[in-house]
């Protein structure tokens, strides 16, 4: 394993929507509001940004265009999770061609493979692709789970340089930061373990919240890893209301409601995803009214 692929905050990003295809003025603006905002990685087509329903060619042109915007700026890394592994690793060329700079991968999802099936997944990916590789572990999603012995299984591929945590399992994820302390890269995948995952010696997260709140969610990432407990807690006590109204439904509905709200792309998602409810919309609205954490919308 080498260098870390970035330390704070990584964005993985909605894709905006408009009609039955895709809203590329909203997106150009979320990318360029993300770098002025100074968030540290841009994560493209991740479960965020509702990968299952993108085409591979509107793929290829969502990656093109964060390339263009962020290329030598921020990482760009491209999500490729797939239940087919062939199709990943068609996916991960179209994104090392595109010019992305690493991949996120999960478990395969709905096929439920054995470990031995997990490994030679991601290593088949790792060897076609030849670009670094965060895991990504969320067992909600996948129906399978990265644990700290497959991990270390996996980290023997010179390219799989760290892991997106998302299982919520407290006691994994700390024997995890302990085998890998010095050598894998430990990443939240909850914007709510943020501080609990770094404190353990974590990277940073990557953040649903840093869609809207790009520059707070770098600040709690920078406090942590600058060992400043009581600034990170101020920060995450201003926008934990909001956090915990991201969660009231399936990502990425909340988030695009949010998003919606302050103008930053459409609230349209692609079927089985819907709109949130009513009330949730409501709350989300209340919690942006009464907040005084939106000054770069203003």
């Amino acid at each position: 394993m080498s260098d870390v692929l970035f330390y704070g905050s990584g964005t993985a990003l909605i894709t905006p929507f408009s009609g039955y295809g895709l809203d590329f003025d909203a997106w150009e603006r979320l990318i360029e509001f993300q770098l002025a905002e100074g968030t540290d990685a841009l994560i493209v087509l991740g479960t965020t940004g509702e990968a299952p329903t993108v085409s591979f060619a509107e793929r290829c042109a969502l990656v093109s265009a964060a390339v263009r915007l962020g290329k030598g700026k921020v990482p760009i890394i491209v999500s490729v999770g797939a239940n087919c592994t062939r199709m990943s690793v068609d996916l991960a060329n179209a994104a090392k061609d595109a010019g992305a700079d690493a991949l996120l991968l999960s478990a395969p999802y709905y096929n439920r493979p054995t470990p031995a099936g997990i490994k030679a997944h991601f290593f088949a990916v790792a060897d076609a692709a030849g670009l670094p590789i965060i895991a990504y572990n969320i067992p909600s999603r996948t129906g399978v789970n990265i644990t700290p012995h497959l991990m270390a299984e996996l980290a023997r591929h010179p390219m799989i340089r760290g892991i997106k945590e998302a299982s919520t399992d407290a006691a994994q994820i700390t024997e995890m930061l302990t085998q890998f302390s010095d050598g894998l890269a430990v990443y939240s995948g909850n914007d709510s373990q943020t501080i609990s995952i770094m404190a353990q010696g974590g990277r940073g997260v990557i953040s649903v919240m840093a869609n809207l709140l790009p520059r707070r969610m770098h600040s709690l990432t920078d406090a942590m890893l600058a060992s400043d407990l009581k600034t990170a807690r101020a920060i995450y006590g201003q926008i934990s209301p909001l956090i915990s109204a991201m969660g009231r439904e399936t990502n990425p509905g909340p988030i695009k409601c949010a998003m919606s709200i302050k103008g930053m792309c459409q609230d349209e998602l692609r079927l089985p995803m819907c709109r949130v409810e009513d009330d949730t919309r409501r709350l989300i609205s209340h919690i942006l009214e009464k907040s005084n954490i939106m000054d770069a919308f203003d």
